[in-house]
């Protein structure tokens, strides 16, 4: 392809997103847009300084990456392989992390260079990448109208706003290959045609690696039913559904390979999977684990969580508000609205049925999933149901705002208003209140010690911050080291 053809296919690529937004005809959705893009944007402001600290979770991954760049082995002095992962948790076993997020991350730090801004700007190009996933898949399953709603939902979401600035890497990353698989999968939904073979192929492999990570895994194994009942039941061929499964199949195994044995001891090391290792009988175990987990799958969908405290834990709410935003918690109360529009004119309106279904699905996953991990709330564990909501909410506004006229108008008020408050709050008040939370002394010795290159000095408060912050701060300590001595990663396998 030539310099000109090149072009020609760039000008024809511009033009084809410039109509399917439809900037020409309508006015206020080319305001939502760019209001909502800009929402977006902002989330890579002052992300090096709020939160004001850096958490031993985030300096773990970025310490390994930096380890695997600069020597060609990670923190503990592993050759670069496949899962090399290598920080070691406080309970006692290795964190694996898939080659192509180490490559993927080792290259951003490359190009951005080995900072905590550069660290966390890696988190929330994710957070955009997968919007951009569940704006593509509202697009093909809503049309032009659901991408808008979704994008716009997206945007003023914060949930995902916080944690999408705080460098957890593994949850969003592997998360993002779920909403990669949806996008393959739902592409020809709207012409009523099934994926063909290769794209079934290549959703498997999606899926599959969202089902080796356990704060995924459920939502991912309720999606791939779906999608093997979505491509088998118009034909009864069942060629289709086993064409998804070898796919899955072939990233699942490997993946497990490095990943099976970190989720399934993380999972046991969960208060209400500790009930597994006691000596009850069978039944009681699982009496035991249903029990707790619907307990704490109410206080996750309960009004407290969702809409006035959100996460107590500031390392994944910000302190203000509940988990929605305030045109989702409207969107969700007009759902019995809804479901009457679609069941008066089931004819018309089925083809909301799958995303519907499809939202659901993926919510419920997440917070179940959260639920049974034994913390009562806890937004990270449970962060694909809000990325799902999102979707449920923008089906909600689509099937709605023909009935009430002036809901879109209403949901775009309401949506400023809440950004302005939330972020305001957010850029004024949450990095000081977090500090705590997010080992904030940690972060100012080590940085001192990259200014002054007394690194033993630094290694004297070891022991302070572990009585305070727990064996995982002393392994984050490397990140600091490896960041500012200039000798690449030193340390590793101390």
């Amino acid at each position: 392809m030539n310099t000109s053809s090149r072009l020609d296919w760039f000008r024809h690529r511009l033009l084809s997103a410039w109509r399917m937004f439809g900037f020409s005809r309508a006015p206020l959705e080319l305001s939502v847009i760019l209001a909502s893009l800009l929402l977006l944007m902002m989330r890579l402001w002052q992300v090096g300084k709020i939160p004001a600290g850096f958490h031993s979770d985030e300096t773990m991954m970025f310490a390994n990456s930096m380890c695997l760049r600069h020597t060609g082995h990670d923190m503990w002095g592993e050759s670069w392989g496949f899962f090399s992962g290598g920080p070691v948790n406080s309970y006692g076993f290795f964190i694996a992390a898939p080659f192509h997020l180490s490559l993927t991350y080792g290259a951003w730090l490359y190009l951005a260079g080995d900072t905590i801004a550069a660290a966390r700007s890696f988190s929330v190009l994710i957070s955009l990448v997968v919007v951009a996933c569940i704006v593509a898949v509202a697009y093909n399953l809503l049309g032009r109208r659901g991408a808008v709603w979704t994008l716009a939902l997206s945007a003023v979401s914060p949930w995902t706003w916080t944690i999408s600035r705080v460098a957890w890497v593994h949850t969003e990353f592997i998360t993002m290959h779920l909403f990669i698989a949806l996008v393959v999968l739902t592409r020809h939904f709207r012409r009523d045609r099934p994926p063909s073979n290769t794209e079934l192929f290549w959703g498997g492999l999606f899926i599959g690696v969202a089902l080796s990570q356990f704060y995924s895994t459920l939502s991912a194994a309720i999606i791939a039913v779906l999608a093997m009942v979505y491509v088998y039941r118009p034909t009864r061929n069942r060629a289709k559904p086993a064409i998804l499964i070898a796919g899955l199949v072939t990233s699942l195994v490997p993946f497990q390979m490095g990943f099976g044995q970190y989720a399934g001891n993380r999972a046991l090391q969960m208060a209400s999977f500790q009930e597994l290792e006691t000596k009850k009988g069978i039944i009681d175990k699982t009496w035991t684990l249903a029990r707790i987990t619907l307990e704490h799958f109410w206080q996750h969908v309960g009004p407290d969580f969702m809409i006035f405290e959100g996460d107590p834990n500031l390392r994944h709410h910000s302190g203000w508000g509940g988990e929605l935003s305030w045109p989702q918690i409207l969107l969700l109360a007009l759902l019995p609205i809804a479901a009457y529009v679609i069941y008066k004119n089931f004819t018309v309106n089925r083809r909301y049925a799958i995303p519907i279904v499809l939202s659901m699905g993926g919510a419920l996953g997440g917070l179940l999933t959260s639920s049974a991990t034994g913390e009562q709330v806890n937004a990270n564990r449970a962060l694909v149901s809000a990325h799902f909501l999102v979707l449920g909410c923008a089906v909600i506004g689509l099937v709605v705002s023909p009935v009430l006229k002036k809901l879109p108008v209403v949901c775009v008020v309401l949506g400023l208003v809440f950004s302005a408050l939330f972020l305001h709050d957010y850029f004024t008040g949450y990095g000081d209140r977090s500090r705590g939370w997010f080992q904030y002394e940690v972060r100012v010795a080590g940085e001192q010690a990259q200014l002054t290159g007394d690194f033993e000095g630094f290694y004297r408060q070891i022991p302070d911050f572990t009585r305070k912050y727990g064996l995982l701060s002393e392994r984050g300590l490397l990140f600091y080291e490896a960041a500012g001595s200039g000798r690449g990663c030193p340390g590793y396998g101390r």
